[in-house]
């Protein structure tokens, strides 16, 4: 829903070796982790930068989306190209309609075939950048108790004359 800023979904993560059938924690065979999430579209609408939840301050949330090399550009926009953050200290509001890329928040929000053993986690949630010409979406997702800065990558593939289209990519 654009209009509300909001979007979900579920993701399926392969190669995690953590189904906890059978009761002993790790298995040989490879289940797909499969979770529901939702997500905020970053609007400066509904939605601004600044998360206020989920564990991130003000600082977290520049580091994450700073780190992104496509929010860069917002900074300068933000800043009206002085640097001085729009000459009062204020964020200035950008368009966010007209930009190359999608901003948003995605935050799962439970396991929906099975809880994975192992030490996998939805605890954290991502901030994600989408190209608006490639599909291509980068990211890091962000948990107060798990590794910094753990990046997301996925990149469209296009199988086939079908056109069929999939998503595949890394957690880095």
């Amino acid at each position: 829903n654009y209009a509300k800023g909001y979007v979900c979904g579920t993701m399926h993560a392969n190669g995690f070796n953590c189904s906890s059938s059978g009761g002993s924690g790790c298995e040989d065979e490879r289940v797909p982790v499969v979770t529901f999430w939702e997500g905020e579209l970053i609007d400066n609408v509904n939605h601004s930068f600044y998360t206020q939840k989920w564990g991130a301050s003000k600082a977290i949330d520049r580091k994450h989306w700073f780190k992104l090399p496509f929010c860069k550009h917002l900074q300068a926009l933000a800043d009206g190209g002085n640097g001085k953050g729009g000459g009062e200290g204020r964020q200035q509001p950008i368009d966010l309609v007209n930009q190359p890329f999608i901003y948003m928040r995605l935050k799962e929000k439970y396991f929906l075939n099975e809880e994975p053993g192992g030490n996998l986690t939805i605890a954290g949630f991502y901030y994600l950048c989408i190209s608006r010409a490639t599909g291509e979406i980068t990211g890091y997702y962000f948990d107060p108790n798990s590794t910094p800065y753990q990046k997301v990558k996925l990149a469209v593939i296009y199988e086939g004359s079908s056109g069929f289209v999939s998503a595949a990519g890394d957690l880095l």
